[in-house]
């Protein structure tokens, strides 16, 4: 007796990438934000690892300043 045939299975649906967003005023800001963000962290790091940024102003006692411009 010959085996049943079941149709084929039906490919899964494609995954569509979702559409980017559009630039907007607040992505900027979100992006400034996070900018300010990572330098203070730079900074933090610097400090820890007793190092200098170029750009970051430190006194004789190697006391930081000014932050470096983001």
């Amino acid at each position: 007796m010959e085996e049943p045939r079941f149709p084929p299975h039906p490919r899964p649906p494609r995954r569509l990438r979702p559409a980017p967003r559009p630039l907007t005023l607040s992505l900027f800001r979100e992006l400034a934000r996070l900018r300010v963000k990572l330098a203070e962290k730079k900074v933090e790091l610097a400090e820890l690892l007793g190092v200098q940024l170029d750009g970051m102003s430190v006194d004789e006692e190697g006391k930081r300043l000014s932050p470096p411009p983001v």
